[in-house]
């Protein structure tokens, strides 16, 4: 707020402000905190949507090896895998130590990773739950939990701001309709 503040009468770019409110609080949801590798993660998490969201020949056709080559589509995504690799295995290993540490101390709130790691220690699943498991889901939760609130609220403000005037115009706005209202459209 403060930023958006300072900068007024110029212009604001909220699609970034909104991207970095959703990632911190994702970060908070996730890891109970923010991880000074959060930002490689999130950069990483977005080059994987525009990867997977991108048109690849070898898709087509998977059979004609050679295709693979061509395109490099392949060594870019081996080359993101091992950077958000080596970014989760960080702020795993982070997680763990500091967790270990508020054991020690008895200060120990929990939270979502805190869980995943008492899941896979437990060996009560029919199935092996392993670390690679664990970084699928943090991959999952900052793709879901980010660019679709981001984007939502990216939107509210546009619509906000293309109907304001009506909104602000409407004075008897009803906060309870009545099925009156909801026939005659009044409401």
């Amino acid at each position: 707020m403060k930023l958006i503040r300072s900068s007024a009468g110029s212009p604001v770019d909220l699609s970034k402000h909104f991207f970095t409110l959703m990632n911190t609080l994702t970060s908070r949801a996730a890891f109970g905190r923010i991880y000074k590798d959060q930002d490689l993660l999130i950069e990483s998490v977005q080059e994987l949507a525009i990867l997977a969201g991108g048109f690849d020949m070898a898709d087509l056709f998977p059979s004609y090896k050679f295709l693979h080559v061509f395109t490099s589509m392949g060594s870019k995504i081996k080359t993101l895998h091992r950077n958000l690799d080596t970014t989760l295995n960080k702020i795993l290993d982070e997680h763990n130590s500091e967790h270990t540490e508020r054991c020690k101390t008895g200060m120990d709130d929990e939270d979502f990773l805190d869980n995943l790691f008492r899941l896979k220690n437990s060996g009560d699943l029919e199935f092996p739950f392993t670390t690679d498991h664990i970084k699928a889901m943090i991959v999952d939760v900052f793709s879901a939990g980010t660019d679709t609130s981001s984007t939502t609220m990216e939107w509210v403000m546009s619509e906000l701001e293309t109907f304001g005037a009506a909104i602000r115009r409407k004075t008897s706005l009803k906060l309870i309709a009545t099925p009156y209202d909801l026939n005659s459209g009044d409401f």
